[in-house]
């Protein structure tokens, strides 16, 4: 047994011929402290004190599990050090492992695979930090460069401003946060968007021309514009995909890029939204 002085719930631990079974309280803060005091130490032990296992994770954006896994493949199959892979919502960490005798001799094997890694998908990792968010690192750059952004969204309903208020610290990096209809809407480009969806729907000339918009109205260094078909039955899972176009404006150019998905489903959500805010990372950075 494993006595827990900071919880209710023991551990235990199950030694086989060939393996051994490790259980802990489920609670973070029981487990990490079990981990710590007591796993850590009987693994030493049984080890006799011998190597080190070192981690970095290489959080990445914009690429999806299938490609990163295609990319790095034949890393995949080493056994020291190791690759693997954990997907989250819209995005996907690569985890890479040494185990070696000394930290110095585990740090050196994973220089070199990371930048090995980095070779490969360096452009889609934003940071290295693990459970960063991709929107603090955004709000850092803008922070950073003294700049704002208007976000104006129609079926994300407001969730990637929402994201970087949360992520700034004085929420200073947002200059206009409006939903599309709602009464922070400039009026210009209300107007815009009712004459030219009443005819043609969203279009990629119609994003760059409301991001434009938004971006002269509000004052602000960048304008990030969301227009996407809002079905209830819309979405990657759903059963039509909708589409939604990003309209992205910078004092010296405008872009508008297309996501193959609509609706207000969240997963659907926060994949536009990381797409949307990977536009703004790529020219901050």
């Amino acid at each position: 047994m494993i006595e827990n002085p900071v919880g209710t719930a023991p551990g235990f631990i199950v030694e086989a011929d060939r393996s051994t079974v490790i259980a802990l309280p489920g609670v973070p803060r029981e487990m990490k402290h079990l981990m710590q005091e007591t796993v850590i130490p009987y693994i030493r032990q049984r080890l006799h004190n011998q190597g080190i296992i070192r981690r970095r994770v290489l959080r990445t954006v914009g690429i999806g599990e299938s490609m990163i896994d295609e990319r790095l493949s034949d890393f995949m199959t080493w056994a020291n050090p190791t690759v693997g892979l954990a997907a989250h919502t819209a995005q996907c960490d690569v985890r890479i492992t040494a185990r070696a005798t000394t930290a110095a001799e585990a740090d050196s094997m994973l220089d070199e695979l990371e930048k090995a890694v980095r070779a490969r998908i360096g452009q889609f990792i934003y940071s290295d930090t693990p459970e960063e968010a991709f929107e603090a690192v955004v709000a850092r750059l803008l922070q950073n460069a003294k700049a704002q952004v208007a976000v104006l969204e129609s079926n994300t309903a407001g969730d990637i401003a929402a994201r970087l208020a949360n992520a700034s610290t004085d929420n200073s990096v947002l200059s206009l946060a409006a939903r599309l209809g709602d009464e922070k809407t400039p009026e210009s480009v209300a107007r815009i968007v009712g004459s030219a969806k009443s005819s043609t729907g969203y279009t990629k000339e119609l994003a760059a021309q409301v991001a434009n918009e938004v971006r002269r109205a509000s004052g602000a260094t960048y304008a990030l514009t969301i227009l996407g078909t809002e079905g209830e039955q819309e979405g990657i899972y759903g059963r039509t995909s909708g589409s939604t176009w990003i309209g992205f404006a910078t004092p010296t150019r405008t872009i508008a890029e297309l996501v193959p998905f609509g609706g207000k489903e969240e997963y659907t959500v926060t994949l536009i939204g990381n797409n949307a805010l990977r536009l703004l990372w790529q020219e901050l950075k």
